[in-house]
């Protein structure tokens, strides 16, 4: 009995697909990070809380309204294009009864 047929080497196009998707979820993450620490900034700077606090309001308001705390994050720092936005959304993450 004899077989013949064809071998392809997909190793290198598989190394390629496998090194796209890791540098795409590292740089994601860093944008992900970045946004996060800036909506921290803003509740501490609205709010005087320290960043443990502030991490804690977002991801409190993340969990009970099933937001990822990225789209959170992304949804502050979006908001301070507009003075009235930005207060509704901190008084929503972060209401002053419960900044202390």
């Amino acid at each position: 009995m004899e077989i013949t047929g064809y071998v392809s080497d997909l190793t290198a196009p598989l190394h390629e697909d496998v090194a796209y998707r890791a540098n795409d979820a590292i740089a994601r993450a860093a944008r992900n990070r970045a946004e996060i620490e800036q909506a921290k900034g803003i509740l501490m700077a609205f709010r005087g809380l320290d960043a443990d606090q502030a991490f804690l309001a977002i991801t409190r308001y993340s969990q009970h309204h099933n937001q990822k705390v990225s789209s959170l994050a992304r949804a502050l720092v979006y908001a301070c294009g507009s003075t009235t936005t930005l207060h509704l959304t901190i008084n929503a993450i972060c209401p002053t009864t419960n900044a202390a």
